[in-house]
């Protein structure tokens, strides 16, 4: 098994395929959430694993326009220690898209999900970057900017003579 980085899907995935995978995922009981904003009560405690995705909805200018009002979107998936992670996405340290998503959309949500503790991570990193790149696959979502981990079979091959594709008619 070969891991690379490839082409990053963007929107959602349009294979039923990989949404049967996510929906295991994305039906546990046991996300939660919260605003992303500094200092409130509601974010992950110190020491936990776990992954996450940063959501918004439009522009409060849409709000009175019932198709619009309940549109959501994934903006980035992530994977980590949720605290620090959580810190840093509010904080100034949050990448520069991360902070144009802040102005245009106001209010973003931290949702997360714990995987374990931290003192487990390295058991549960590979589950940690499976459950991430299911949720980047579906989601496609536009600040990720590269895939954690694509799996690629092995394939086998020998040549046996050289093959000229000179003068053949």
């Amino acid at each position: 098994m070969k891991e690379i980085n490839t082409r990053l899907q963007k929107n959602w995935y349009l294979d039923e395929d990989r949404w049967s995978k996510a929906k295991e995922i994305l039906e546990n009981p046991n996300w939660k959430g919260t605003l992303l904003k500094r200092n409130l009560p509601g974010i992950p405690s110190e020491g936990l694993v776990g992954v996450y995705l940063i959501t918004s909805n439009l522009p409060s200018h849409f709000e009175t326009h019932s198709l619009l009002k309940d549109l959501s979107n994934v903006l980035y998936v992530g994977k980590g220690n949720l605290k620090q992670r959580f810190n840093v996405h509010s904080g100034d340290k949050a990448k520069k898209e991360l902070k144009d998503a802040r102005r245009t959309f106001r209010t973003l949500y931290f949702n997360y999900l714990v995987i374990d503790e931290e003192k487990e991570k390295e058991k549960n990193d590979k589950v940690l970057r499976v459950v991430e790149q299911t949720l980047i696959d579906v989601f496609g979502p536009p600040i990720n900017s590269r895939n954690e981990v694509v799996v690629l079979d092995s394939i086998s091959a020998s040549v046996k003579e050289p093959v000229s594709l000179r003068g053949r008619s």
